[in-house]
């Protein structure tokens, strides 16, 4: 097994014992920091470390008791002429840290790299690209799975590498933790960066560029026509359909709280109910105006009389419900005894407890093409030409890699809002429909 450790001390004394812990005998090189000469030591079964002598300080970050690295960052970002960085995840607004963020990223040896997935927000990214800043997005998807079966997170691309490059030809490398969210470099979390500064001369710069080079090749350039299509791409990961049932009423808006019964002619649409208990319902405005989502209970379903006669006995005292006849979509009435007709017709019923509004959701119809990742052959990725047969085999524990890419997008592939007008046009509407729920934006 190779070991490789880095670390500084202020006196030799400390040599004997990392030499005792290590087991083995190991070199040294001065390297100078700003209040005097301390020792750098490297196991000399490292890859060559040189260039020492250009390295200006080393500084971990942050402070135990002051966790909040903005204020250093934003010092970097004062002083640095451009800013290379490849980053795992990035949610936070362009200006959080410092205003000038987006022109040093816009700098012809600046760039952002990230991956697609969540918890990027895509929106905070495509505000980078309005104010100039060069961002690319790792779009590639390999599925890996833990030991119990269940999938791993997917991003890959999980580097923090930050490299400040400023005018007087010296540079910042942050090699760290810290991901570009609120928690992270406020301080929540338990986070830790390793500041090297060094002159731009040092190899580790040189390796630094060339790093994160690598990674900018195999992202693609933000794309803002795209914007819709990244985040569908991160739905497919994240956000599962829900089962929801479609309605219309003229207070759309006010439905908590209430239980509705739907009856319905076509006793096949049960088995559509079957075992579920938590649904949606999606409630249309009468008017044409907006869609409605809340969360609701499955309490009761079954048979009519008129279909069973061990449903014989069944009374339905006022209340508000919906009549389905056929497959068409229904209406919702106000309290009332249901209809004569209504119960001579229907064929079985639904009761619906609503219980939690969610206006802070909006719902979308599936898209026709309901994948926005298509596989790829195995030897188009990048990632996996890394490594070697047997590495590929511990990974992917003895089966053959899946890898997709981001498909190509087309107009069909986008979810749409679903309009009232084309519900009540269509003559075959499922009871349960599927619907993807995304939060939305103000």
């Amino acid at each position: 097994m190779t070991l490789c450790v880095l670390f500084e001390t202020a006196s030799s004394a400390s040599v004997a014992t990392a030499t005792a812990l290590m087991g083995r005998q190991i070199g040294f090189r001065p390297v100078i920091v700003a209040n005097g000469v301390r020792q750098v030591y490297v196991a000399s079964s490292c890859r060559p470390l040189t260039g020492l002598n250009d390295i200006i300080s080393l500084e971990m970050t942050p402070d135990w008791r002051a966790p909040d690295v903005r204020p250093r960052l934003a010092n970097c970002i004062g002083k640095a002429r451009a800013l290379r960085s490849a980053v795992a995840y990035w949610t936070v607004p362009a200006d959080f840290v410092h205003p000038l963020l987006a022109a040093r990223l816009a700098a012809p040896d600046g760039f952002l790299c990230t991956d697609v997935h969540l918890p990027t927000d895509v929106d905070q990214l495509a505000d980078l690209v309005r104010r100039g800043a060069s961002v690319r997005l790792f779009c590639e998807d390999i599925p890996t799975f833990r030991e119990d079966g269940r999938k791993d997170l997917p991003y890959l691309v999980h580097t923090k590498i930050l490299l400040f490059w400023m005018p007087d030809r010296t540079a910042e490398l942050w090699i760290g933790s810290h991901n570009w969210t609120r928690r992270a470099l406020v301080g929540l979390n338990v986070e830790c960066s390793l500041i090297v500064r060094m002159a731009d001369s040092s190899s580790l710069f040189s390796d630094a560029i060339q790093y994160l080079e690598n990674v900018r090749r195999i992202c693609e350039p933000f794309d803002h026509s795209k914007v819709d299509f990244y985040k569908q791409l991160q739905q497919k990961q994240a956000e599962g359909t829900v089962a929801a049932v479609e309605i219309e009423a003229a207070d759309a808006a006010s439905l908590k709280g209430l239980a509705v019964t739907v009856f319905g002619t076509d006793p096949e649409e049960l088995s559509q109910v079957g075992a579920l208990r938590n649904v949606h319902v999606s409630a249309f405005e009468e008017s044409g105006s907006g869609e409605h989502i809340y969360e609701a209970v499955v309490m009761q379903s079954g048979l009519m009389s008129s279909y069973a006669r061990a449903a014989s006995g069944l009374s339905f005292a006022a209340r508000r419900y919906a009549f389905r006849f056929g497959r068409r979509f229904p209406k919702l009435l106000q309290t009332s005894e249901v209809s004569s007709e209504v119960l001579r017709d229907a064929l079985y019923f639904v009761v619906l407890d609503i219980r939690q509004y969610r206006g802070d959701l909006q719902a979308f119809d599936l898209p026709l093409r309901t994948d926005a990742w298509e596989p790829v052959k195995a030897v188009s990725s990048a990632l996996l030409n890394r490594l070697n047969a047997e590495q590929i085999s511990t990974v992917f524990r003895g089966k053959p890699p899946v890898v997709r890419a981001a498909a190509a997008e087309t107009t069909d592939s986008m979810p749409l809002r679903a309009e009232l007008e084309d519900r009540r046009a269509l003559t075959q509407h499922r009871l349960i429909v599927r619907k993807l729920l995304r939060r939305k934006t103000y």
